[in-house]
């Protein structure tokens, strides 16, 4: 896997020395966008439990659309908001 990987997908995990980064709201398609960095720093059980968290407000909110495209919509606050973040 290529390192720029996660900017470019709906959820990415980056691994770093002070824990992982989840990044949101990539697309490599026909109208790119790189992922927002949502949180950092994060232990596995907080990216585990974010994880969940954003896949069920997806689920819930998403409109069956590209989370990239959602995001963009609603902004990367409101979205945290909904996170509870």
């Amino acid at each position: 896997n290529s390192c720029a990987e996660s900017w470019i997908k709906d959820l990415g995990l980056i691994g770093t020395k002070k824990g992982w980064k989840i990044v949101v709201g990539g697309n490599a398609a026909s109208k790119p966008r790189i992922a927002d960095v949502l949180a950092e720093g994060l232990s596995d059980e907080e990216t585990l439990s974010l994880i969940e968290k954003i896949i069920e407000v997806y689920k819930q909110e998403g409109k069956r659309q590209r989370m990239g495209k959602w995001i963009e919509e609603i902004g990367i606050d409101e979205f945290k908001k909904k996170l509870g973040i």
